[in-house]
């Protein structure tokens, strides 16, 4: 375990990282009560350490470039938290069946349910889809080089209309063909 992990670590675990691994092989041979002993006075050591260097921060502020770059690390996590929220509401929104959600998002079922609850859908969106828009859809998936990401399908919603769940199972449709010609031809 080591102490710089991005991880926040309890006093107890910093104690047990504090230790070298031969430090820990000698405590491993000595009697219980003295280990904890042992690892009670680099906590505490550990503690007053924490203490007196929070002391200082308070006592100086925080320097000016580090909160200028925690500010901006944290509306950078914001704002990508924020758009693979929009994602997924677009994706569902547009017909994603958990089906596709969890091939291309990883969505698990409770997740998938509550967001179809949140927008209002209870019956997933389907509808037929013609020759010509099929046609359609395909020449522009070829334009995004074939991608089966969610990025891709909700440019095809957009581009076509049709739902997501439905050009999905189009370009699965297309991409096994493309393997079976593929395969025909070695």
């Amino acid at each position: 375990m080591s102490i710089i992990d991005d991880d926040v670590m309890s006093f107890e675990d910093m104690a047990q990282a504090m230790l070298s691994e031969s430090q820990h092989a000698i405590l491993a041979n000595k009697p219980e009560p003295l280990r904890k002993a042992v690892y009670r006075r680099v906590e505490a050591s550990l503690r007053l350490s924490a203490k007196w260097h929070m002391k200082a921060c308070y006592g100086s502020g925080i320097d000016p470039v580090i909160f200028e770059r925690v500010l901006t690390d944290e509306q950078r996590i914001l704002d990508a938290h924020a758009a693979y929220q929009q994602m997924l509401t677009d994706l569902i929104g547009g017909g994603a069946s958990f089906m596709v959600m969890r091939a291309v998002m990883g969505m698990d079922r409770k997740t998938f349910h509550r967001i179809r609850t949140e927008l209002g859908i209870c019956e997933p969106l389907s509808r037929c889809v013609d020759d010509l828009v099929s046609a359609a859809i395909y020449r522009k998936w070829e334009t995004l080089e074939r991608s089966m990401s969610a990025d891709s399908l909700l440019k095809l919603h957009k581009f076509s209309g049709v739902s997501i769940s439905v050009i999905w199972n189009l370009l699965n449709d297309w991409r096994q063909v493309g393997l079976k010609i593929g395969s025909g031809r070695r």
